[in-house]
């Protein structure tokens, strides 16, 4: 499959200049930006599957609900300050797109999509502006500049610190800006931003060749070629594998110490009060 044309591409989203810088903004607030009653789902789910307790879940959209007003203004007046670039803001397919298309009416240098697919747009994306979300990482694998848009004041962290020192971090607006024209004016990625990513896609993906899809065939191939009980075996067993290897993770060790440092305390200090 062939990567549509630039020219063809940015026509089709409504760009009247088809050779001006491409900015797009990857959202990700899609527990806080859900449709319906999405914001007390992601909570119950939580909760009933084990994955966090209700108030770290409930920070988690607290986090959200920054980033997604924070960002929001941050393109907003970025797209106002520099009507020569075009902005994308390329919404996550679990997120509801209304609030961004509000946001959008009467910037004519500003499109929302979201069915658009992510692999295009990057593509021919010239920055990439985005916080914690994966879609870095896709980035990194064209040799993209991307900006971390650590702008707000956040309880927790989204991802890992080799995750953000692959991307040119700004705190504000001003910061953003002077970032932005300076990759579109010819500025190269940082050597060590370039052997942060390596590191961490290797680590993650294994081997960037474009193979990956059919290493996997063959993987389970070989799986279903052992017959129905081996399959059972396997299916039963990967979820203590994950489980396993997302524990080693440096983030997710330093969340288990300090919610069993936390327990510790509280129960201390109740024990502490009942003696009294």
């Amino acid at each position: 499959t062939t990567v549509e044309e630039r020219g063809q591409l940015v026509s089709r989203i409504g760009f009247t200049r088809p050779d001006a810088p491409l900015v797009m903004w990857a959202t990700n607030t899609n527990s806080f930006n859900s449709p319906g009653d999405g914001r007390k789902t992601f909570i119950a789910r939580g909760v009933s599957e084990g994955k966090l307790p209700e108030g770290e879940l409930a920070q988690v959209l607290k986090d959200e609900e920054t980033q997604f007003r924070q960002h929001s203004k941050a393109v907003l007046e970025l797209a106002g300050r520099n009507p020569e670039w075009n902005f994308i803001i390329k919404v996550h397919p679990l997120e509801s797109v209304a609030p961004y298309l509000d946001l959008a009416k009467g910037v004519s240098n500003l499109r929302v999509l979201q069915d658009v697919p992510i692999r295009d747009l990057l593509y021919h994306t010239s920055v990439l502006l985005q916080r914690g979300c994966t879609t870095a990482t896709e980035a990194w694998m064209l040799g993209k500049p991307v900006l971390e848009l650590d702008i707000g004041t956040y309880i927790m962290a989204w991802a890992p610190p080799e995750h953000q020192n692959g991307n040119e971090v700004v705190r504000d607006v001003d910061g953003a800006e002077v970032a932005i024209r300076a990759f579109v004016g010819g500025k190269k990625v940082s050597a060590e931003q370039l052997s942060s990513r390596e590191s961490y896609l290797r680590d993650r993906y294994f081997r960037v060749d474009g193979r990956s899809s059919e290493r996997c065939a063959e993987a389970i191939d070989r799986v279903l070629r052992q017959g129905p009980a081996r399959i059972r075996a396997v299916v039963r067993a990967e979820p203590a594998v994950w489980g396993k290897d997302e524990k080693k993770r440096r983030v997710c060790m330093l969340k288990t110490s300090l919610r069993s440092l936390l327990r510790f305390s509280w129960r201390r200090a109740l024990s502490l009060g009942d003696r009294r």
